[in-house]
């Protein structure tokens, strides 16, 4: 009897099993064309890096935990697309005809009943004001909290360049890049 209770036990557990894998392998990747080249390294196309022509494709996030930011990508040696950190796809202000692939450089907390901001991995906290040199910004002041992000070739980031002026709120994020055609 504890032989078939075994055997029945293990049986349920690989079916438990099978399932979550096809479960998982259901998750829905979206692909999209890259056509611009502010992701590039450079002026040829590099394998393993995002270029204007390629395919990369998309996974859902929930939360902005499923997001590793470059700050945190050095802390913990993560790199994706020849830099630390992860890239997303996002509507830049929320404008479905404004969609941008950017590495996801650090969060910025934006306290509204204080009209204070906090950038924890910078050591920011309750401050008036951002200012991030290697970022561009300076005295940067936003209406929420977000992700700045920025383009692997330019040396600024969008919240200061005026590509998406305000830092990209999680609802505006479509998905994280999960993998990458090259052409």
């Amino acid at each position: 009897m504890k032989k078939q209770l075994l055997i029945i036990g293990i049986t349920m557990m690989l079916i438990a099993v099978s399932l979550g894998g096809c479960l998982e392998s259901n998750m829905q990747e979206e692909g999209i064309v890259v056509l611009g080249n502010g992701m590039s390294h450079g002026d040829s196309p590099q394998n393993g890096i995002i270029d204007k022509g390629d395919i990369v494709y998309y996974g859902e996030i929930s939360n902005k935990s499923d997001i590793i930011t470059w700050v945190q990508g050095i802390t913990i040696d993560y790199e994706k697309y020849g830099d630390y950190g992860d890239v997303i796809l996002f509507n830049a202000m929320n404008d479905s005809s404004m969609q941008i692939i950017h590495r996801a450089m650090c969060w910025m907390e934006y306290h509204e009943e204080y009209g204070t901001y906090s950038v924890k991995d910078y050591g920011i906290v309750n401050v008036s004001n951002i200012t991030i040199t290697e970022f561009g910004l300076d005295k940067y002041m936003s209406n929420n909290s977000g992700f700045i992000t920025r383009g692997d070739k330019n040396p600024i980031c969008a919240q200061a360049s005026g590509v998406c002026s305000e830092p990209v709120k999680l609802e505006w994020v479509i998905g994280k890049i999960v993998k990458l055609q090259d052409k």
